[in-house]
């Protein structure tokens, strides 16, 4: 997925090059083969698209890649209604949705440690600590606000 953004974004900066100094495009772009090791492409076309490279339009080679980014891993969905039910557990007594869903993250954080690990101690900090999560309103104010610190 990273290469298919990093192509778009280098594709639309050559276009914009191109429409400013009147290059031609297809002068100056790079083709996808020059884009990857050979050995990659080779068992990648043997793999997947099966003829041989040099028999392979660069048109047929990105639309398979676009096919197998867009694809979901395995070609199955997880059952959703299902994983909801078994995973999501709110507290519908709380009126405030805002309280509720933190309800929800910090009893998540507590029982596998989601928040933890994102954060570290600072430079320097000494001892062994942990990560402190709150949350709160801004007075006058309906944002929400959740802090992290890391205590020792």
């Amino acid at each position: 997925m990273k290469w298919m953004r990093d192509r778009r974004e280098y594709e639309a900066k050559l276009r914009a090059r191109c429409r400013v100094s009147g290059e031609d495009y297809d002068a100056v772009v790079d083709s996808v083969v020059d884009a990857f090791e050979s050995d990659l492409l080779d068992v990648f076309c043997d793999l997947k698209l099966h003829p041989p490279l040099k028999d392979i339009a660069e048109g047929v080679l990105l639309a398979k890649m676009k096919s197998i980014v867009d694809s979901v891993k395995n070609s199955t969905l997880p059952d959703i209604k299902a994983l909801f039910k078994k995973e999501l557990k709110m507290n519908m007594g709380e009126s405030d949705v805002a309280a509720r869903l933190l309800d929800y993250l910090e009893g998540l954080t507590a029982h596998r440690g989601l928040l933890r690990g994102h954060a570290g101690p600072r430079q320097g900090d000494q001892g062994i600590g942990g990560q402190v999560c709150g949350h709160g309103r801004r007075p006058g104010s309906e944002q929400l606000l959740v802090t992290c610190k890391w205590r020792r």
